[in-house]
Parts: C-alpha cells; sequence; structure tokens
C-alpha cells in the first residue's frame, strides 16, 4: 500500500516542497518547509496534507519575521566594462549589525 499525497500551504508566506509525492510501505520521505514573509510581523497559517483516497491532516504553521539591521556598503556598484575573455569585478560588503 503506498500513500499518495499533495501538500498545501496557506497563507502564500509558507510554501512547502514537494507540492505532492507517494511514499512506500517502510519509507520515509524530506519535505521541507519555507517562510518567507513579505512584512515584518507574525503569521499563521496551516499545512493541508491530502491523501488520494481524500483524507485530509492539517498541521499549524507559524513564523515571526522582524526588521533587522543589515545593509550594503555601496547603495549603487558600477562595473568597469568587459567583453569575451575579460572580466570586471567589484567586492560589496554586507553588514549585519543585528543580534540575531
Amino acid at each position: 500500500c503506498t500513500a499518495n499525497f499533495t501538500l498545501a500551504a496557506t497563507p502564500s508566506c509558507f510554501t512547502a516542497s514537494p507540492p505532492e509525492g507517494i511514499v512506500e510501505v517502510g519509507q520515509t520521505i524530506m519535505i521541507e518547509l519555507s517562510f518567507t514573509p513579505e512584512h515584518a510581523e507574525p503569521c499563521s497559517g496551516e499545512l493541508c496534507i491530502k491523501y488520494a483516497d481524500g483524507d485530509e491532516v492539517f498541521m499549524s504553521l507559524a513564523g515571526v519575521s522582524e526588521n533587522v539591521d543589515v545593509y550594503l556598503s555601496a547603495p549603487t556598484m558600477a562595473l568597469e566594462p568587459a567583453y569575451i575573455s575579460l572580466s570586471s569585478q567589484k567586492t560589496l560588503k554586507v553588514y549585519n549589525r543585528s543580534e540575531i
């Protein structure tokens, strides 16, 4: 007996991968849950696991995002002209002054 399922996470700040799968008897699979918020605020939702036979299982999801003190060493960067076999490079630093 195999378990065919689909995954759906709501709201859109949560995603689940793979979106569907099959698990054979005695096997396990890894599911990746991602939290990608668009605003600095708490977010809650749910993950729905729907099996091929129509059964559904729900899991609560919660995440918190914050604005932190992260910035770049320069607001803009211009690279020197380059052509085939000539490269152009500069260094950009990312500063993380947060407490996280």
